[in-house]
Parts: C-alpha cells; sequence; structure tokens
C-alpha cells in the first residue's frame, strides 16, 4: 500500500548538547518514498512547536542550520548532527536519508573542534 498509513511515523527529537535546556520529541507523517528532508517538512506542517531552517546547495542539498529556533553557528564550530535510531551518527544529510516507519532520528546541536564533524 502506497502513501499514509496509521503505523506510517517517524520520531524526530531534538537536543541541544550546548546548553542542556531543550530535548523534545515529536512523531511525524512518513509517505512511501520521502526523504528525511521531507518528514521534517511534513512535521513542521502539522505542529506550531516545530519549525526549521536550511541553506540549500544544489549539489548537495539541504544543510539544517536552525531547528526550534536554535542556530547552529558555523563561526563557533557548531552544527547540527543527525543520529539514527541506534544511536549512530549519519554520514548524509537529510535529502539523502530515507526513513522507514517506526524510524527515530535525533538532532544534536553539537560543537566541535577544528576540521570537518
Amino acid at each position: 500500500m502506497e502513501g499514509k498509513t496509521e503505523e506510517s511515523t517517524v520520531k524526530i527529537e531534538v537536543v541541544n548538547d550546548l546548553t542542556c535546556h531543550f530535548d523534545k520529541s515529536w512523531l511525524a507523517e512518513l509517505q512511501t518514498g520521502q526523504s528525511l528532508y521531507d518528514v521534517m517538512l511534513n512535521l513542521a506542517k502539522s505542529t506550531s512547536s516545530f519549525s526549521f531552517e536550511y541553506k540549500y546547495y544544489p549539489e548537495l542539498g539541504h544543510e539544517i542550520i536552525t531547528i526550534c529556533g536554535m542556530h547552529a553557528d558555523s563561526a563557533n564550530k557548531q552544527y547540527w548532527q543527525i543520529l539514527d535510531s541506534a544511536g549512530k551518527p549519519k554520514t548524509t544529510g537529510v535529502d539523502g536519508i530515507k526513513p522507514v516507519p517506526d524510524d527515530t532520528f535525533k538532532f544534536r546541536l553539537i560543537n566541535y573542534e577544528g576540521g570537518c564533524p
């Protein structure tokens, strides 16, 4: 069956590891073939408590810059790390991640020291 079913949700968690003052989660609608970016759009449209901003690079896709008003400041070596259901960092961006029903993705605002994360 294509499209939305009752089981077609993905859990989105957002954690600010810089301040330890934000830890929230939502269930987002997942439709067949959607990327994690699409799931984030679904969530932003369905609830006012979740929002995000991005930069789009034609060759790379969407870079998540801000979630729920929390901005990743590249000048201060901050970025949004994406972890999968097993807690492992993803090596691709939101456009390249294809969730399946009941997946969990954690977005962590973190700091790194030197170079690329």
